[in-house]
C-alpha cells in the first residue's frame, strides 16, 4: 500500500490459494443442491492465482472511496459430467465429474460514510467467471468456455443507517444480484419413427445457458435500547424481503392454460420459499 498524499492511498495484493474441498454444484435450473466433496487419490485439490490492484481516497474525512480491479485464475475445478447427477450409488461420484480451469476477473466500488449519526455504504461490483473443460476425457460444452453457475454480472448493495442517540437506531438494506447460470433446453426436436408414433428429444445449446431471475430483496429494521441497572435492554423489530418479493429458489417444468389456443402448453414454474418475514427480538446485555 502506497500513501500518495494525506487522502489518496494505492494497494496491490497477490495471493496463491490451495483448498482441498471441492464445491459440486448442479447446473440444472431446478433442484439447487450444492456438495462439498474432498480431495482423494484421483482428485487433485483446486489452487488459484489471484492479483488485485486499486485506489483509495477519502473525501473531505466523511466519505471513504474505493476502486480495485481483480483478475484470478483457477486450476482443478469440477463440474458434473454431462447428464450426470449426484442421484444414484451405482456409479462412484468420482466417475460423474470433470476437472477443468476457470478465471474471473471484474471491477468493486465502494463508497463508505462511518462518521455523524447518518452512516452507511453503496457497493456495486461488476464481474465475470468462465469455466473451460477441453482436456482430453474431461471435455464439457464442447470444449468451448462457459459460465458459473455462480457468474453474477451485477452485484449492488446499499445500507443505510441512522442513530440519533443512544436510545434508538434504524437501519435498511437493499441488495441486487443477477440471477445464478442454469442449463436448459430452450429447443426440441420431433423423431418421426412411424405414422402413428414420434417423440420429443430436448436440445440443449451450450452449458450454462440460462440465466435465473435477478434476485433483490429489502430488508428494514430498527431497535429500542434501554439502559438497565445491570445491563442493557434492546428491542429489535425487523422486516426481511419488506416489499415481498418472490425472488427464485428453483424453477421447474410446468404446464399452464392458454385462453387463446385453448389448451395447455409448457411452460417454466418458479419455487419461491422466502416470502415478506418480520420478527420481535428481545435482547438483554450485561
Amino acid at each position: 500500500r502506497w500513501l500518495l498524499n494525506d487522502n489518496l492511498s494505492a494497494k496491490f495484493g497477490y495471493a496463491y490459494m490451495t483448498q482441498y474441498m471441492h464445491l459440486l454444484s448442479t447446473t440444472g435450473v431446478s433442484l439447487p443442491t450444492d456438495l462439498w466433496v474432498p480431495v482423494t487419490a484421483d482428485i487433485e485439490p483446486m489452487n488459484a492465482h489471484q492479483v488485485a490492484a486499486g485506489l483509495s481516497y477519502n473525501l473531505l474525512g466523511l466519505l471513504d472511496l474505493s476502486l480495485e480491479g481483480y483478475y484470478k485464475s483457477m486450476d482443478n475445478l469440477m463440474e458434473y459430467k454431462d447428464g450426470a447427477t449426484f442421484f444414484g450409488t451405482s456409479v462412484d461420484w468420482e466417475d460423474k465429474v470433470c476437472l477443468g480451469r476457470g478465471w474471473a476477473y471484474g471491477v468493486e466500488f465502494l463508497a463508505q460514510k462511518t462518521v455523524g449519526d447518518f452512516t452507511g455504504w453503496l457497493a456495486y461490483t461488476w464481474s465475470k467467471t468462465m469455466r473451460l473443460f477441453d482436456k482430453p476425457g474431461q471435455v464439457l460444452n464442447n470444449g468451448d468456455p462457459f459460465p458459473a453457475k455462480y457468474d453474477r454480472r451485477h452485484d449492488f448493495s446499499i445500507v443505510l443507517m441512522y442513530k440519533p442517540n443512544d436510545k434508538f437506531d434504524i437501519s435498511a438494506t437493499w441488495v441486487y444480484c443477477t440471477g445464478n447460470a442454469a442449463t436448459l433446453a430452450m429447443h426440441e426436436y420431433e423423431i418421426v419413427h412411424g405414422a402413428n408414433y414420434s417423440n420429443i428429444l430436448p436440445h440443449v445449446s451450450s452449458r450454462n445457458n440460462f440465466r435465473m431471475p435477478d434476485y433483490h430483496r429489502l430488508d428494514i429494521g430498527m431497535s429500542f435500547h434501554k439502559q438497565k441497572k445491570h445491563g442493557v435492554r434492546t428491542w429489535n423489530i425487523s422486516v426481511y424481503n419488506a416489499y415481498n418479493h418472490q425472488n427464485p429458489y428453483m424453477i421447474y417444468e410446468g404446464s399452464q392454460y392458454n385462453s387463446t389456443i385453448r389448451d395447455y402448453e409448457r411452460t417454466l414454474m418458479q419455487l419461491s420459499i422466502f416470502p415478506i418475514i418480520p420478527s420481535v427480538s428481545y435482547q438483554y446485555r450485561f
